[in-house]
Formats: C-alpha cells, structure tokens, sequence
C-alpha cells in the first residue's frame, strides 16, 4: 500500500521521517520498488535488477535496511503530491486504488488495520484479504497500474 521526501532532506541521504505507513517493497522485473507515502506526497523508487546496486540490494534481508539503501542507490525516483490517502495496487488486475484521508470510507479502512496502527498485513493472509477488498469495493479506481507507472 500500501510520498514524497519533504523539507530540505536530499533524496538520496535520508529515510523521510513524516511517513504515513510502513514502506511498501516489491519487485517488478527489471526493477526493485519502493513506494513511501507522506503528508507531502507519495515517491516510489526504482532500483535496476540487474546492476552491482540491485545484486546488493537483493542480498538485504529487512525492511529497515532495504529503505536507505534504495533512497541512496535508486537509478530512478518518482514524486507525486497526489492527494492524502492510502493506495492499494491490485497487480493481477493491473489496477491502482485510492482511500482519501478525513473520509468515512478511510475510518472504515483503519479499523481494518493491524493493531500497532500499520496497514500492511502479510500478503495473502486472511487480513491481508480483507484490506484488498475493501479497496476493490470502497476504494476510487485510478486506473491501471501501467499508465500510472509510464507517466510518472
């Protein structure tokens, strides 16, 4: 789920600290993702597979090591001031969906959240389910993923 690195911070020096939600990770050949959501905006990073930088980077086993090496190592960064709200990316469907914030709709989708506050399930468990569907059923559809990805 699933912004952009706000104030002075260089992009490729620091891990935001007005985060939103836990970072979403994931690869999509030939790429390494990275998507980070803050009050400011959302931006996702790139990192190429096939590169000295992305063999490393696929040798890291957590989260809080992946997310600096990916700011500091990304070929490619995409900014976005889209406004406020949570984003799921139904990949088999090749569709984005969006929950705006300061909405009924979006109370509804935290309640389905994990207990520390986090939205981000494992993927595929039963509560990691729940969350996708309410994203299909509740959520605005913005389209496909692709045409997203291409004119960012």
């Amino acid at each position: 789920m699933p912004s952009s690195i706000t104030g002075a911070q260089d992009t490729h020096s620091a891990v935001p600290r007005d985060l939103l939600d836990d970072p979403h990770f994931w690869t999509l050949p030939p790429w390494y993702h990275c998507h980070i959501q803050t009050h400011a905006g959302t931006t996702i990073f790139w990192l190429p597979i096939d590169t000295k930088e992305g063999r490393v980077y696929a040798r890291l086993t957590t989260d809080a090591a992946r997310l600096p090496y990916i700011i500091t190592h990304s070929t490619e960064i995409r900014h976005s001031t889209i406004p406020e709200g949570l984003y799921f990316y139904d990949e088999p469907a090749n569709t984005r969906y969006c929950i705006r914030r300061h909405t009924a709709v979006f109370d509804g989708l935290l309640r389905l959240g994990r207990p520390d506050g986090g939205m981000l399930w494992p993927e595929g468990s039963p509560q990691w389910e729940a969350v996708a569907q309410y994203y299909r059923d509740f959520g605005e559809n913005l389209g496909p993923i692709h045409v997203y990805r291409g004119r960012c």
